[in-house]
């Protein structure tokens, strides 16, 4: 599934053969270093310990990011045949393969866990968040391995390397696989945009508390009014992150299509197989630039305005003559009166204390009038138990989702 296969019996011109090179190299070197780059990026996002830094979809995304370079190393071997050899042809043939299939199922472990944290409680995924890299690689190797294994890839003189020996194979273990990306991506992509928009009100344990308990009180309207921001900005986590199945949709769509055609038609297009393989060889630059639009650019943002907020507020206490430790840590050091710093940090736990307190205060509010309001002594039942833990659900959960997505 790829440019080179609807070439197959079909000879090119040497010309042609020059700018399918050209091209292959030029994409795939930009591709490289920008796969360098997201990593450094991710690593450092880490190390500055930025707000959900470590989110299981950018956990994946690192994952993507160092396939695609072995992919990148592999389509340019393949591709080339000055460094033909037994073994480099058969590597690089099943690197492609590889990488390509990890890509896959690396992307689709995104929109998955995207959709059971929209859909189910956040809480009965964490346990699952680490198999699914393990289950990405398993399955990418049995699919790779299981050609070799029953003798089903041996060298294509026709294409001059290493391939499949029939398309039922091919399709079991590759290109069929790629085609259910393809269209879970673009399923799953509408799917979560159009409930995104169509629903004010996030579903599921991304509406945190629930809405039907009846109580026209200021204190319910205070709290629900706030969760409903809390719901906003985890659609708005979702809306963004749920763009990277664009990559295997603009990557392997136009290759997809060429094989196509040329199983329909019998007929060799020179531009579709062209555009087919620049958009195979810049998977790493779709990746980069979706993930310039992924949620932790805004906490970037967020993080550096916090920054030139404290500076400017520790330069407004220098020229107040109020003393600073250290000048040269000013992004870091607050006024250095120890027994101030001592209140404002003791002020600042007992805010937090108090602040947890009030809650809990006016969630058991909450429920002493929902209890009075339907005339019932206690709650039970299924119902009654739901409200139960969606009342005293903690600020933090909000965080918890965030951090999984």
């Amino acid at each position: 599934m790829d440019k080179d296969q609807n070439t197959a019996a079909i000879p090119i011109t040497t010309t042609q053969n020059n700018v399918y090179i050209t091209i292959n190299y030029v994409f795939n070197s930009i591709s490289i270093l920008l796969s360098l780059l997201l990593m450094v990026i991710i690593i450092l996002l880490r190390i500055k310990d930025i707000n959900y830094s470590n989110r299981i979809s950018l956990n994946l995304i690192m994952y993507v990011s160092i396939t695609e370079i072995f992919f990148s190393i592999s389509q340019m071997f393949r591709f080339d045949n000055n460094f033909f050899s037994v073994w480099n042809s058969y590597l690089s043939s099943w690197g492609y393969i590889f990488t390509t299939l990890l890509i896959c199922f690396l992307i689709i472990s995104i929109l998955i866990n995207i959709q059971l944290t929209f859909t189910y409680n956040h809480k009965d995924i964490i346990n699952i968040k680490k198999y699914y890299l393990i289950i990405s690689f398993c399955l990418t190797v049995i699919l790779s391995v299981l050609p070799i294994t029953f003798n089903n890839f041996s060298f294509d003189n026709e294409r001059n390397y290493y391939w499949y020996d029939s398309i039922i194979w091919e399709w079991a273990t590759y290109t069929g696989w790629v085609t259910f990306t393809i269209l879970y991506c673009l399923i799953s992509l509408i799917y979560m945009l159009y409930h995104l928009n169509k629903s004010p009100q996030p579903i599921s344990q991304i509406k945190l508390y629930n809405v039907s308990l009846g109580i026209s009180t200021t204190l319910t309207s205070t709290i629900l009014s706030e969760k409903h921001a809390q719901s906003n900005l985890v659609s708005k986590y979702i809306s963004h992150i749920i763009f990277y199945s664009l990559i295997p949709i603009l990557s392997y769509l136009p290759s997809l299509i060429s094989t196509l055609v040329y199983y329909n038609t019998n007929r060799y297009s020179f531009s579709l197989n062209l555009f087919s393989l620049i958009c195979i060889s810049s998977q790493s630059i779709f990746t980069f630039i979706i993930f310039l639009f992924d949620p932790i650019i805004d906490e970037v943002i967020l993080e550096h305005k916090r920054n030139a907020d404290h500076k400017k507020h520790v330069l407004d206490n220098i020229k107040k003559g109020v003393y600073v430790d250290n000048i040269y840590n000013i992004d870091r050091e607050l006024p250095s009166n120890r027994v101030q710093n001592d209140k404002i940090n003791e002020n600042k736990k007992r805010n937090t204390i108090y602040s947890y307190a009030k809650n809990a205060k006016n969630r058991i509010s909450i429920l002493t009038s929902t209890v009075l309001h339907n005339k019932k002594k206690s709650i039970d039942g299924k119902d009654g138990k739901k409200d139960v833990k969606d009342i005293f659900n903690l600020d933090n959960e909000v965080d918890d989702i965030l951090s999984l997505l």
